[in-house]
């Protein structure tokens, strides 16, 4: 507690909520407002460096490339604190070939029929989750997921598009690489990518669940695009909140916080969109980035992302069918997943694996 209460202003802006609030929590009265002070300042520089880094790349590369630059703002700030488990050579690697994925994915799986749709997705979805994740209790897994998600279903419409996406891609490469090596250079020295392979085994809890999740994420795309469901790549981000947790977690806790994030954000979403003139209706998305800098609990979380999401969504189908939309499909993945998730670790125990994957 000394030692974070005897930090900079600027060091104090590094850290996260959860450090922020046990801080706040735990000093006196007469000091709170200073590290209060500190959290706003640190979310609203959090949001303007977004609206920058994500505004300047859509203007520049077009709003049809605008989910390359939210995943490489994600990538960006996330990677500052956590690596992949791997060296650092071994990371920027696997960081190069995720950014190759990055560029291409939307002209794939999109343009396939389900099945081999799934197969793609499947593959992908494997690769990046088994490069960028070694170690799952870091948590680092839902950026990397997401931004698959995003990159793939909010794609380039025109070859201009894409060529623009390819240049965007090597850019957010070289701004996240050169930021990894800064800040990772000295993690992991002795692990590389290639010996965590050699030594792969299903076994392995952590195989088990990198298998869990590229299966039930794929599942989950496969039964958005047989039914032709709008936007359906949210089933798989619903479901990722089922699929994600390593370890000893309640699937039924995970579910509850999912689902009451979704339906307060969509109240939020609608109670903003009547009170707010539709001219200002693009400051919802900038409010729920800074809002979610204040949030330690998932369940609100879920409900402040999902202002950017709507947003978007509301621009192309309107306001009340994106509502409908956002809770019918994170209802669908959540429920789905589960399912998944129950015969998974039924047919482990049948086969006599590890059920440790929960």
């Amino acid at each position: 507690m000394e030692t974070l209460q005897s930090k900079s202003f600027y060091e104090l802006l590094q850290l996260g909520p959860q450090q922020m609030k046990q801080i706040i929590k735990q000093t006196p009265k007469e000091e709170k407002k200073k590290y209060i002070f500190n959290m706003i300042v640190r979310n609203l520089l959090v949001v303007l460096f977004a609206i920058i880094f994500v505004g300047g790349a859509s203007g520049i590369f077009g709003k049809n490339n605008t989910s390359v630059a939210v995943a490489f703002f994600c990538i960006l700030l996330q990677g500052r604190y956590v690596n992949y488990g791997y060296n650092i050579k071994t990371s920027i690697i696997n960081l190069g070939i995720m950014s190759i994925i990055f560029a291409i994915d939307s002209q794939i799986s999109p343009n396939l029929p389900p099945f081999l749709a799934f197969i793609v997705n499947f593959s992908l979805l494997g690769i990046i989750i088994v490069m960028t994740c070694n170690n799952p209790r870091l948590g680092n897994i839902a950026v990397y997921v997401d931004s698959y998600l995003f990159t793939t279903f909010m794609g380039p419409q025109t070859t201009h598009e894409l060529k623009l996406r390819f240049i965007e891609v090597v850019i957010g490469f070289v701004i996240c690489a050169y930021s990894f090596y800064k800040h990772n250079k000295n993690k992991d020295q002795s692990i590389t990518f290639s010996s965590t392979i050699k030594i792969f085994d299903f076994k392995n809890t952590v195989a088990q669940w990198q298998f869990k999740l590229m299966f039930g994420l794929s599942l989950g795309l496969f039964v958005g695009e047989i039914f032709h469901l709008p936007r359906y790549f949210w089933i798989a981000i619903a479901g990722l909140s089922v699929l994600a947790p390593f370890g000893e977690f309640s699937i039924k806790k995970r579910i509850v916080g999912r689902t009451f994030g979704i339906i307060m954000g969509c109240l939020f979403f609608y109670l903003l969109v009547l009170i707010l003139p539709a001219k200002y209706l693009f400051l919802v998305g900038p409010l729920g980035g800074f809002l979610v800098g204040f949030t330690t609990t998932y369940h609100w979380s879920s409900a402040f992302n999902c202002f950017g999401a709507l947003s978007l969504a509301a621009s192309i189908y309107g306001a009340n069918f994106a509502l409908g939309l956002r809770i019918f499909n994170n209802l669908l993945g959540c429920i789905l997943s589960t399912i998944f998730v129950v015969i998974y670790l039924w047919l482990l125990k049948k086969s006599k694996l590890s059920t440790n994957v929960e």
